[in-house]
């Protein structure tokens, strides 16, 4: 069972080129890396446990949350 603890979220959005390292992106996770080709960005992401590779469009618009603010859930394992 988890335990799911969350704080009131500041939510904003920001474009994908405007995006930094270790900003959160809503319902996926903490960016981990960013990478800039001629028609798109690849965002390496934490997700689950994993690094997953999430590509967007360069006109893309994230929605993000506050690092101060993401829910954190214990599914047994430390945070």
């Amino acid at each position: 069972m988890s335990n799911a603890t969350s704080q009131p979220a500041e939510i904003y959005t920001k474009a994908i080129s405007e995006v930094e390292v270790g900003e959160i992106v809503a319902n996926l996770g903490e960016i981990l890396e960013i990478e800039e080709a001629a028609n798109a960005y690849t965002l390496v992401i934490s997700r689950l446990g994993e690094k997953q590779v999430i590509k967007f469009e360069k006109q893309t618009l994230l929605i993000l949350i506050s690092s101060e603010y993401f829910i954190k859930v214990d599914m047994g394992r430390n945070i």
